[in-house]
């Protein structure tokens, strides 16, 4: 009889157990579920799930910029963080400033503040110049949309 439960932390629950000894086996199971639930309500009381569930595709950054040309402030934070990771474009501290400025501008207090707090985060990797050129770009970005018909800030 196999004293470990049935589920799709067994692997996990199998190894935590050999290794530490000390928890049983259900115990250690219960543990680890505990922690993935709060660690998934707290993913989504954050807004990172969407909705779309773990294993759902990102969007394409042209589809972030399709979404904040729409008036997406989610998708202008988003895109703040493909340019500053280099995800699925090159890693570029300008762009990452000015969509976390647009961000900032757009969001919630609390999501603006972290938008605010990404850009501070860039400012030392950043010359003056370069800030100058985020601003100057992020002011060309909203004439545009606004010219466009997007309105908004």
């Amino acid at each position: 009889m196999n004293p470990l439960p049935a589920g799709p932390l067994c692997g996990l629950d199998a190894a935590l157990f050999a290794t530490r000894g000390r928890a049983g086996p259900t115990r250690t199971a219960a543990r680890l579920r505990g922690l993935a639930a709060a660690a998934l309500l707290a993913a989504a009381a954050a807004g990172c799930l969407d909705g779309r569930g773990v294993d759902a595709p990102r969007p394409s950054v042209n589809e972030l910029v399709e979404r904040a040309e729409r008036g997406d402030a989610r998708a202008l934070f988003e895109l703040g963080n493909r340019y500053v990771d280099g995800d699925g474009v090159a890693r570029d501290n300008v762009l990452a400033y000015m969509w976390f400025g647009l961000a900032a501008e757009r969001l919630t207090s609390e999501e603006g503040y972290e938008a605010r707090r990404m850009q501070r985060r860039l400012d030392p990797d950043m010359f003056r110049h370069q800030i100058a050129e985020a601003e100057r770009l992020a002011r060309l970005w909203k004439t545009r949309r606004a010219e466009r018909g997007g309105g908004g800030p």
